[in-house]
């Protein structure tokens, strides 16, 4: 049989922090919308990628790889650092036998292995 699938996206989870609110949505991509600064990440399991959008509202895309080889700004690294950190906060709650977040290893080997770097 095939597997379950549903073209309705919502959100599946969200936390608010006092430095950001945690949005999963259905499709499994987590988006964080940062408070102080108003800037957001998005990241994408399927293309393992973040997209950055900063404060004056540009957005870029980046592959997670590419960050792993050759680094990035301060900015995305201290928010992937964040997004790593409450990604694992959210599956230690989750039942084992439940849903969890897809790829969230991608977040954490960009950001456990690679020093930020002036771009």
């Amino acid at each position: 049989m095939g597997r379950f699938t549903c073209n309705k996206k919502f959100i599946w989870y969200g936390l608010l922090y006092s430095t950001a609110v945690n949005i999963l949505f259905s499709f499994q991509s987590p988006q964080i919308n940062f408070f102080q600064d108003h800037t957001k990440i998005i990241i994408c399991p399927l293309m393992s990628a973040v997209t950055y959008i900063d404060e004056s509202k540009c957005f870029r895309t980046y592959r997670l790889p590419l960050i792993n080889k050759y680094g990035c700004c301060r900015e995305l690294f201290s928010r992937l650092r964040y997004a790593k950190t409450m990604s694992e906060r959210l599956i230690s709650k989750l039942d084992p036998k439940g849903c969890t977040p897809a790829k969230s290893d991608q977040v954490g080997m960009a950001v456990g292995q690679v020093p930020p770097t002036k771009v």
